[in-house]
């Protein structure tokens, strides 16, 4: 069973207790963080470069299903944008997000409606591992032997 998270005020408190979840904290539930965004800041970044600053110390992995909200402007009209978040390899890799929709005052509309493998196939820099087992660890029956094991 799969929970959704809801973090209305991202704060240092609230950063911390999300660095200090194992990864499968976010790749099993669902995280949906809302974070001021101001736009007017001395040293504008782009949202992704905001995103990635503010939840580098978390532990995302390729199949984080954490959505970051940022929200910016007074809130009578505030833009609100919806983005997913998430990390291909280890943590020394930068976070990736992408918009995934926004909200217009009235309803919210999504940009992209594909499947979140369709939108994260790129696994650029993510190394598998991968084993094998020369024979068989179990045994085959044929048909034949079968029906005489239980005749």
């Amino acid at each position: 069973m799969s929970t959704l998270n809801l973090i209305l005020k991202l704060d240092s408190s609230i950063v911390d207790f999300l660095a200090i979840q194992k990864p499968i904290a976010f790749s099993v539930n669902s995280w949906l963080i809302a974070i001021p965004y101001n736009i007017s800041d001395t040293e504008p970044k782009s949202p992704q470069d905001f995103i990635e600053t503010t939840m580098q110390s978390v532990s995302l992995q390729v199949n984080s299903k954490v959505y970051p909200l940022l929200i910016s402007g007074p809130v009578s009209n505030a833009s609100v944008v919806l983005y997913e978040s998430y990390r291909i390899g280890d943590t020394s890799k930068p976070i990736l997000s992408r918009r995934l929709g926004y909200y217009d005052g009235v309803k919210m509309h999504f940009t992209n409606s594909d499947y979140i493998w369709e939108r994260r196939r790129n696994l650029d820099g993510y190394k598998f591992k991968v084993s094998a087992v020369s024979s068989p660890p179990f045994v085959f029956l044929n048909h034949a032997n079968v029906t005489k094991l239980y005749s």
